[in-house]
């Protein structure tokens, strides 16, 4: 039996693996920086990629979701708190029932 965790040797792997890929990864023609930060845009005149375009839309697209969501929520928020303060708005209290209706049992 060895020592070593055989899950800390999967992990040392799979490190490796990783490490491999994005040695790969920077090899590939067009490929500048695997992860461009938030800071990097392209410079003027010279197109996006297409992989950037295809990021930037679907922020975009994720973002509006995410909007119109928040909008929704809290629309509903605003109906639920009118309604419950609909609920507790005084209402006109109630006719009072007569000594004799209430003594004689008509009355509730």
């Amino acid at each position: 039996m060895s020592d070593t965790d055989p899950e800390a040797g999967r992990i040392h792997i799979l490190d490796d693996l990783a490490d491999r890929l994005a040695k790969l990864e920077r090899l590939l023609p067009g490929r500048k920086d695997p992860d461009p930060g938030p800071g990097d845009e392209p410079e003027a005149g010279k197109p996006e990629s297409i992989e950037a375009q295809v990021r930037a839309e679907l922020e975009r697209r994720d973002r509006e979701k995410a909007d119109a969501e928040k909008a929704d929520a809290e629309k509903a928020e605003k109906e639920s708190l009118a309604q419950r303060l609909a609920k507790l708005e005084e209402s006109p209290p109630a006719e009072p029932n007569r000594r004799s209706t209430r003594l004689l049992g008509w009355g509730k």
